[in-house]
């Protein structure tokens, strides 16, 4: 692990630091936005300055801001000889357009020019007082904004600061710095909102009807026996089997030279789906019948047709 001297003091630096990692600021809209991560850089002289995991939670309507900052050891205001601690830790929030990551070049390659920055230092030698700090430390500086609310809980330490100064921010990226004049460890993460909700699938189109249109079925008839010279009444039945109605139509029944029918031709109304038609006729055998004759049937409305046949057979 790469170990970081300076000999400023640690919020001094943090600053700095913050300060060539700005980008441009701008309202940004409603929306609570987080980020965490266990990514520690540096190496401290102390297990209270060395840094285990961060998280930050910024409600951007709101304008409240809670960060989770967790050590290796618990803070104390004095360290193991009894003499106030020189350790330090600092948290802060800002903008940035290049990559927010826990390393110390990756955050000063992401490039600068003075946005707003949160900034919460934090003293352990004076636990009561912690002070959230807002402004651009390239330009007029910092103005405090009120007292950040901190509450320790083993080795978490946790701020949670409200302002409306940080109503509608465009904060991006997060940073916590814990360390004295000798060493330092130092984590920085990305902080989003959560993820757009998932597009509604495509409605599916409903299916297209059916097409409609008429059939006609004509009832087949059981063959007929007759003698010569002798006429018999018939009857049949025309269905409209389709799923749309027929127009007006016809039946023919084609006479042959051996079978006269009357009438050869009758009409047939406008059928519904599943509506029949019944039309009489009679047949008469002459005198040149053959044993057994077929006639042929045809029944057409529009331009549906249906085909059938009559047996004539001669009786002796």
């Amino acid at each position: 692990m790469l170990r970081v001297r300076t000999r400023l003091r640690p919020p001094v630096l943090l600053i700095a630091v913050v300060g060539a990692l700005l980008a441009f600021a701008a309202t940004a809209s409603a929306e609570v936005r987080t980020g965490e991560t266990s990514a520690v850089f540096g190496r401290a002289t102390s297990p209270e300055a060395t840094l285990v995991k961060g998280d930050v939670s910024y409600d951007t309507t709101a304008g409240t801001v809670t960060f989770n900052v967790t050590t290796a050891a618990a803070p104390h205001p004095k360290n193991e000889k009894g003499e106030l601690s020189s350790i330090l830790m600092n948290a802060a929030l800002f903008t940035t357009s290049g990559e927010c990551a826990s390393t110390l070049r990756t955050l000063q390659s992401a490039g600068a020019n003075g946005s707003p920055v949160l900034a919460i230092p934090y003293e352990y030698a004076e636990p009561t007082i912690t002070v959230a700090k807002f402004g651009d430390p390239l330009g007029a500086g910092y103005v405090p904004i009120g007292a950040a609310e901190k509450t320790v809980a083993g080795t978490t330490t946790t701020f949670s600061v409200l302002s409306t100064y940080l109503v509608a921010q465009t904060f991006n990226c997060a940073i916590v710095y814990a360390g004295d004049m000798e060493a330092s460890t130092l984590i920085g993460f990305p902080i989003k909102g959560p993820p757009p909700p998932p597009s509604s699938p495509a409605p599916i189109p409903a299916p297209a009807p059916a097409p409609t249109s008429p059939a006609l079925s004509i009832a087949k008839v059981k063959p007929l026996k007759l003698k010569v010279g002798k006429s018999r009444k018939l009857e049949m039945t025309v269905t409209n089997t389709g799923t749309a109605a027929t127009t007006q139509g016809s039946l023919r029944v084609k006479p042959i030279e051996d079978v006269r029918v009357r009438p050869e031709k009758q009409k047939l109304p406008s059928l519904a789906p599943t509506e029949s038609w019944t039309v009489s006729f009679r047949v008469e055998l002459t005198k040149k019948a053959k044993k057994s004759s077929t006639l042929s049937v045809t029944g057409a409305a529009g331009g549906v047709t249906a085909k059938s046949s009559l047996v004539i057979k001669l009786q002796e």
